[in-house]
């Protein structure tokens, strides 16, 4: 792996100057009655706190990619800008601070992570415990969560809420990996092998595992959840088994329960009818949509500027419809930004999936970028109306501590896989590898045909120890 602190620097340095620029903007725009100089404050507080980070990442001897947290902090300092100056329009000033204040927290939850959790493998080791956690935090929220638009997804404890899914989705990731890892031999061979029976308990084991994960989000009407999650189990079970017969199987499965969903589920038909013609109710349901599609047809290639758009009449803009008021008053250039700034995050964490040691870390970091790359896109095409609208946050840029904090928890692990696999010199002490056809494999054929189990087959699945 080549040294990245060259441009880890640089993009550090963009991100300065962003938040300089930004917040000397918004200085000019904070109403009469508030301090004018609140906003370099706070731009004072993101940009020093990323520094002081990124500088014990780069000085330290086990060193990672040192251009991930810079490419997050441009996606979060972009989006504070916004939703700093959507708060002042909206008559909500402290959402640009509140924000500043939970990226700071969020970037130091990174870094204890990183010097605490130096090796990741040992999350291999409580695979069922992470299941069992994050299906009953979600059982927990569905009977005494409080319900928001219809659906129990909050706890909340005084003035303070917490939306325990974006945790949950990486409890799940890291069950997925561990178990997919173990039984991946088994999960390898054809129905019709002579070990037929194994691969079929090993499947059962698994789907029953996220049929239950799926059946609650279902419950708590909390599709677009149900969604990623179908997606990142799609993109970690091809990764590693590279099987396209029980991919299509899924599909068909997956497609008959959406028509379910649609058909006996009244908020699904709402959102669809939604979806298909928001101008059929323009002034009740399909008023946020309408609102977003005229801001996207006002963006033009260079936007409005900078807190000129009117963005901000649309309902929840700060957490649902960041994307298209940044998308307004940016323009496509800064829409393009934004989304290029994604991209680089995504295939920064599919490279570290592709280089690194073990199979535990290869699928583990291919799950994370997964969720990265289906939860942004998720979101970018239902606010542009492409899918029905899910309501899901889009990493680093949606407003909130929950999901700013998940999304840092996530580049974070794909950091320590990455620093793993690494010395301090910067190169990579990974040996060549060989990949079988739509698998990512950290190890040789002749190792996987070794690590198949050898237990008593009338004792049921064994995986590796």
């Amino acid at each position: 792996m080549y040294n990245t602190r060259s441009v880890g620097a640089v993009l550090m340095l963009l991100v300065t100057l962003l938040l300089a620029y930004g917040s000397y903007v918004l200085s000019l725009m904070v109403p009469a009655g508030l301090p004018p100089l609140e906003p370099f404050k706070y731009a004072a507080l993101i940009a020093g706190s990323g520094w002081g980070v990124w500088l014990i990442l780069a000085l330290m001897k086990k060193r990672g990619d040192c251009c991930l947290l810079p490419t997050a902090l441009f996606l979060v300092s972009f989006s504070w800008l916004e939703i700093y100056s959507l708060g002042l329009k909206i008559n909500e000033p402290m959402q640009g601070p509140r924000q500043a204040v939970l990226t700071a927290i969020s970037m130091a939850c990174f870094l204890l992570m990183v010097l605490f959790l130096r090796n990741y493998r040992i999350l291999e080791e409580y695979k069922y415990l992470f299941l069992c956690s994050g299906l009953a935090l979600q059982l927990a929220v569905m009977m005494f969560g409080v319900a928001v638009n219809g659906a129990s997804l909050w706890f909340r404890v005084g003035g303070l809420s917490f939306q325990p899914f974006e945790f949950v989705k990486i409890f799940i990731i890291i069950f997925l990996a561990a178990y997919l890892r173990q039984f991946r031999y088994w999960l390898r061979l054809g129905f019709v092998s002579k070990e037929g029976r194994l691969p079929r308990k090993a499947l059962l084991k698994l789907g029953l595992g996220m049929a239950a994960a799926e059946l609650i989000l279902v419950a708590q009407r909390d599709l677009g959840m149900a969604l990623l999650l179908f997606g990142i189990f799609i993109a970690m079970f091809y990764i590693t088994t590279g099987r396209r017969d029980i991919l299509l199987l899924t599909f068909v499965l997956s497609g008959g329960g959406a028509y379910f969903c649609w058909k006996y589920f009244s908020h699904v038909q709402v959102r669809v009818a939604n979806w298909l013609d928001p101008f059929a109710d323009a002034k009740d349901i399909g008023y946020q949509m309408c609102q977003a599609i005229f801001s996207l047809s006002n963006a033009g290639i260079d936007g409005t500027g900078l807190g000129l758009s009117k963005a901000y009449v649309i309902p929840e803009v700060v957490n649902d419809f960041t994307f298209v008021a940044i998308t307004e008053e940016f323009g496509m250039l800064g829409c393009a930004a934004l989304i290029v700034g994604l991209m680089i995050l995504v295939s920064r964490s599919f490279a570290v999936a592709i280089k690194v040691q073990d199979e535990f870390g290869t699928i583990l970091a291919a799950g994370l970028a997964s969720l990265l790359a289906w939860q942004s896109l998720i979101i970018m095409l239902g606010d542009t109306k492409m899918i029905p609208m899910t309501g899901i946050t889009l990493p680093f840029v949606s407003a909130g501590g929950c999901s700013l904090l998940s999304s840092f928890m996530v580049v974070a692990l794909i950091w320590i896989i990455d620093a793993s696999d690494v010395d301090s010199a910067g190169i990579s002490r990974r040996p060549e590898t060989v990949r079988a056809s739509g698998v990512v494999s950290a190890v040789s054929p002749a190792n996987v045909a070794g690590s198949a189990p050898t237990g008593n087959k009338k004792s049921g699945l064994k995986g590796d120890k």
